[in-house]
Formats: structure tokens, C-alpha cells, sequence
């Protein structure tokens, strides 16, 4: 038995490697140059960016779950995230605001329920 899900996730990574050897003329495996923390980090400003916009259209719309095309709702995200920095791979500062800290998770709730 295989899950649809990860099936079409692996096809995605495929076409994507694809279209990045084609684009770049190498592989990530390859790449050794490329500041890989900063490619994270402006990735990580995009999704704040499609965070506001989503947050923005749901002002928009009647109040109902956070859920659009069959994305993953925010505890599957946060969950992710949490797995991603139990591994090492990001790490999260506490947010501040008004000297009053609050943990990532807080802040990807904050508005979209």
C-alpha cells in the first residue's frame, strides 16, 4: 500500500529538482557554494509574506477553519516546524513584543482562527 499523499509530494520534489538543474546547471547535492541559511531565511520571509496575504483574504471571507485547497491545517505546519527544530535543521528566537516574549507557535496562531 502507498499513500497518495507522499506519492504526489515525491513527484513534486522530482519535477522541482528538474527545473532546478535546468535553471542552475547543477544539483543541490552538488551546490557547495550557495549560503543555504540565507536561501532558508528569504523561504521563511516568503511564507510570512503568503501568512499576511491569506490572513488578509480571510478578513475577507465569513470566519471558518484555516483550511484552503486542501493545505495543512496550522497544527500540522506547527507540528512540522516543531519536528524540523527537534532535528536541528531551523532554529526560532522567541518573538518580542513590547518586552513580552512569545514561542513561534504562539505567533503562527495569532490571527488565523
Amino acid at each position: 500500500m502507498k499513500d497518495k499523499i507522499v506519492e504526489d509530494l515525491k513527484r513534486e520534489f522530482d519535477v522541482r529538482s528538474c527545473i532546478g538543474i535546468t535553471k542552475y546547471k547543477t544539483t543541490l547535492e552538488e551546490n557547495n557554494s550557495d549560503d543555504f541559511l540565507q536561501h532558508l531565511k528569504e523561504e521563511l520571509m516568503d511564507a510570512a509574506l503568503y501568512i499576511q496575504k491569506l490572513q488578509t483574504k480571510e478578513e475577507q471571507l465569513p470566519k471558518r477553519s484555516l483550511q484552503f485547497n486542501g493545505e495543512p491545517e496550522i497544527d500540522d505546519v506547527i507540528a512540522a516546524l516543531k519536528k524540523a527544530k527537534e532535528r536541528g535543521y531551523i532554529h526560532f528566537k522567541p518573538f518580542i513584543v513590547n518586552s513580552q516574549e512569545y514561542p513561534f507557535e504562539s505567533v503562527l496562531r495569532m490571527n488565523l482562527i
